[in-house]
């Protein structure tokens, strides 16, 4: 298992509770934090006219992991770590995510967990100071049983928390026992549950059911156009078997050992914005749907880390970027660019590689959604790592840089400009 070296990784031995090694992600923090993320989303250098010093003040970064005892700010030109992240609060915290959701006014949106009678602390916490403010609760669906959930979507509205039916078994995991996935319990039986967090508190949670599925990570939310609808959109499962392909013997044995890596598509749930408040019976909702007609014919059969233009987060968008999976093969060895208008998907594909999540980095002068280059840090046939540089909107490789270093699997990365 990936999560003690995850722990590890910035100098804390604290356990934590995650299931794969992509339990790392990295945020700018600090008085230019807000400045970082316009000029992420606007591709400009800080060297740039118009700047103000505010916003050329050093960047600081933030690595994040589901322990929240396990979150360090790190030097971003030496990667160093400056310290551990102390928060000035009370809010009851044994887990949260790593993924935190970042806001228009330079806030992290994110949810710790407390288990057993517990549940979900929804929060927004201040990039500066790191106090964390409480938004909302939601109770766990079963006392003594909490859901694993790796990630969730955030508007400038609303929060959406997917309750997948994938249960801890804290025994299990102190002795090592194996479950259908890893040390965790897989009911289908029961459904999901998808709870609506309104930001600004005007509305209580709301509480809908849905079809089985299971995820890792989303790729993006926004309203309809009438305001009726929220879609959320990620990377669906129809069981939790990939956190068992990242066990260390399974990624030794490749297709000629008969494994295959878990199939995936990136998919829409539509979540009702109008509905009545709960009156003693919750709502049932339709499952997510396909976006994408003949995955398999188009190898995105398999979808995971899927990531969108940093400046239509929580906008209607048209294009997301993804690893993909050219079979036969037990590993994410492509990326893939997804037209959600079209149907259409393009894939880039090293024989015999691994890639790792696709970043966009946006043309300063951009136009067009499309308009930038794809980062990824991949690895070849041979073994060795290299950053990938596609043309985003014709998906053809413009250069690689070979790495004087080996890059693990399935993590995550952050760019930010100079």
């Amino acid at each position: 298992m990936a999560a003690p070296f995850a722990a590890m990784l910035f100098g804390t031995r604290r356990f934590t509770p995650a299931t794969d090694n992509a339990c790392v992600s990295v945020y700018a923090v600090g008085p230019g934090a807000v400045a970082a993320d316009e000029r992420q989303r606007r591709s400009i250098n800080t060297a740039d006219e118009g700047l103000t010093d505010t916003s050329k003040q050093a960047v600081l970064l933030n690595a994040f992991t589901e322990d929240p005892f396990g979150s360090y700010i790190v030097d971003p030109t030496t990667l160093e770590t400056i310290r551990q992240v102390y928060y000035p609060d009370r809010l009851p915290a044994l887990m949260q995510t790593a993924h935190p959701a970042v806001m228009v006014d330079g806030s992290f949106v994110n949810f710790t967990r407390t288990f057993p009678f517990g549940g979900s602390h929804v929060f927004r916490e201040d990039r500066v100071t790191h106090k964390r403010t409480e938004i909302a609760f939601v109770p766990d669906r079963h006392w003594l049983k909490a859901a694993w959930m790796h990630d969730f979507v955030c508007t400038d509205k609303h929060v959406v928390l997917l309750e997948h039916p994938l249960y801890f078994d804290y025994i299990a995991q102190m002795l090592g026992v194996e479950h259908e996935a890893v040390w965790m319990k897989w009911r289908p039986e029961e459904g999901c549950r998808v709870h609506l967090v309104t930001l600004d508190g005007s509305k209580p949670v709301q509480t809908f059911t849905t079809s089985t599925f299971t995820y890792v990570h989303c790729g993006n939310a926004f309203e309809s156009e009438d305001g009726r609808t929220l879609h959320v959109d990620l990377a669906v499962f129809d069981d939790p078997n990939i956190l068992n392909d990242l066990k260390l013997k399974n990624l030794r044995s490749g297709p000629e050992q008969g494994r295959e890596v878990t199939g995936s598509q990136y998919m829409r749930l539509n979540i009702p914005l109008d509905a009545p408040c709960y009156s003693g019976s919750l709502i049932h909702i339709k499952g997510p749907q396909p976006l994408i007609p003949d995955a398999a014919a188009k190898h995105v059969d398999f979808v995971d880390f899927p990531s969108i233009h940093p400046g239509f987060k929580g906008r209607p968008y048209r294009f997301v970027y993804s690893t993909c999976a050219v079979r036969p093969t037990n590993i994410g060895n492509g990326l893939s660019k997804l037209d959600l208008h079209t149907g259409d998907v393009k894939v880039w594909h090293h024989p015999g590689g691994v890639t790792g999540e696709p970043h966009l980095i946006p043309s300063p002068d951009a136009t067009a959604e499309d308009d930038g280059v794809i980062v990824s840090s991949c690895v070849d046939d041979q073994g060795r790592a290299f950053l990938l540089l596609l043309d985003a909107s014709t998906w053809t490789e413009i250069a690689r840089a070979i790495l004087p270093y080996p890059t693990p699997y399935r993590f995550h990365g952050v760019w930010l400009p100079q």
